[in-house]
């Protein structure tokens, strides 16, 4: 902004911990040359988020008469963070239908995009239905939901509706993937027992 060339300009930045440069150096120096009266040049520098955080990026300019200058910017780091939960009977007899409902959360300070959800059955576990559009697939014996977006700390549930038809353990695996690579996975424990066949006769060889 002077009335005078600025000779040798050289930018300087020491990045932040919580960003990342493409070969992992943390002091970056790009040499600008000189800027005459009025001039202005804009330089691009990609850095990669790698924690979520609050941060302070500082870059500075030095000309080769010693004049130094800063900008110093606040920066926050925001992404989405996936839990899923899950509830429903353990234990169930055999030929009585089962209801499961699987809830996930977003704990992060980001809305989670394109989120995919989806139920691994078991072979003992019979398809009958699911809320919200959620599709069966025999080939893979799984059920697929699809959500647009999970606001920040905000949640959202799925059920699904099963049939035993095998005894023993049958447990449930139940998926989410995001945009981010966000994911988050958890396991409903589910035994299947027979059910036991009890009679009784009455001998009444003495009437009273």
């Amino acid at each position: 902004k002077g009335n005078g060339p600025a000779k040798d300009v050289l930018i300087q930045e020491d990045v932040p911990t919580q960003l990342q440069y493409q070969e992992g150096y943390r002091e970056l120096e790009y040499e600008v040359g000189t800027l005459m009266p009025g001039q202005s040049k804009r330089i691009q520098l990609p850095l990669k988020a790698v924690a979520v955080e609050k941060m302070k990026n500082t870059i500075s300019a030095i000309t080769a008469g010693g004049q130094r200058v800063k900008h110093e910017i606040d920066l926050e780091v925001v992404a989405p963070k996936l839990t899923a939960q899950s509830d429903g009977p353990t234990k169930r007899f055999l030929g009585r239908q089962v209801l499961h409902q699987f809830k996930i959360n977003n704990q992060g300070t980001a809305n989670a995009t394109n989120l995919e959800l989806v139920a691994k059955l078991p072979s003992g576990l019979r398809f009958m239905q699911a809320n919200n559009q959620g599709l069966y697939r025999r080939e893979t014996h799984a059920v697929y939901w699809s959500m647009a977006e999970l606001a920040a700390n905000g949640d959202a549930a799925v059920e699904l509706l099963t049939m035993p038809v095998e005894a023993g353990t049958q447990d449930i695996k139940f998926d989410v993937v995001s945009d981010l690579n966000q994911t988050a996975s958890i396991t409903q424990a589910l035994n299947i027992e027979h059910l036991v066949d009890i009679f009784f006769d009455i001998d009444d060889l003495v009437d009273p």
